[in-house]
């Protein structure tokens, strides 16, 4: 598992999975807070994850 701390802090509202890849991300620095497990397509986070997260995890 790689971690990852995100240059565009804040920013992020959809994200694309490519290979069978996975992404845990997560709102807080440091992967805190409010986390969320991503292994599919996601063209919208909702409004606990949308433009909040700040680190994540990839598998």
């Amino acid at each position: 598992m790689r971690k990852h701390s995100i240059r565009a802090d804040d920013r992020i509202s959809s994200i694309r999975v490519f290979g069978g890849a996975g992404i845990r991300l997560c709102v807080d620095p440091g992967y805190g807070g409010f986390c969320r497990v991503i292994t599919t397509d996601t063209p919208g986070f909702g409004a606990l994850m949308n433009n909040r997260a700040s680190s994540y995890q990839t598998w």
